[in-house]
């Protein structure tokens, strides 16, 4: 699958089968997020560490105590569910993968859901570890995005152009958004304060 994603992504695509379930790709979401979880474990117990250790520097506050024992369980019950955390994300952005390109008319007739959410799911263990390198991360992200829509293209049977633009709506539409939002607080803060 390696050689795949680099020499002919388009491929590792057609090679997708379309009446397994989504344990296969979430397995292999799971295997290529270990990376991932290692390094949230090491940021986990690092910033737990340094609570606990601020909080038994005040040991004279009973909410310290309290907050050091805590700390450390909610990190570990973050961190275990982090599996279940991936699995959601994967069936979140399939299906939302496919309303966007049954809104861009990429569907065909008996390619459904959880054809989009294996294709996803596959692309997206890609993407997760990529997204690891310094400073190129965000350029693999979105690289990694216009192979989700090449790849629901192939697997759907439809127009390149149509799977790309489905993947890309949802970020051109939170950037809208956010663009949205920073122009009308500035005004909105400007017309309370006359």
């Amino acid at each position: 699958m390696f050689r795949l994603v680099f020499s002919n992504p388009m491929e590792l695509f057609d090679r997708v089968p379309v009446t397994d379930g989504l344990g296969a790709p979430w397995r292999f979401l799971l295997l290529l997020s270990i990376p991932v979880f290692l390094i949230m474990a090491l940021v986990f117990f690092l910033v737990g560490m340094g609570i606990m250790l601020a909080a038994l520097e005040q040991t004279g506050k009973g909410d310290s105590k309290a907050i050091a024992a805590i700390m450390p369980a909610i990190f570990g019950g973050i961190l275990l569910l982090m599996p279940l955390f991936s699995f959601l994300g994967m069936v979140i952005g399939g299906a939302f993968n496919h309303f966007f390109l049954w809104m861009w008319g990429g569907l065909k007739p008996g390619v459904g859901t959880s054809q989009s959410i294996r294709a996803y799911g596959y692309a997206s263990a890609f993407i997760q570890i990529g997204g690891l390198i310094p400073y190129i991360g965000i350029l693999i992200h979105l690289a990694g995005l216009i192979v989700v829509g090449m790849g629901l293209a192939r697997m759907h049977k439809t127009d390149t152009w149509r799977g790309v633009c489905a993947v890309l709506t949802p970020l051109i539409l939170l950037c809208c958004c956010g663009l949205l939002a920073a122009l009308s607080i500035p005004a909105i803060i400007a017309a309370v304060n006359r």
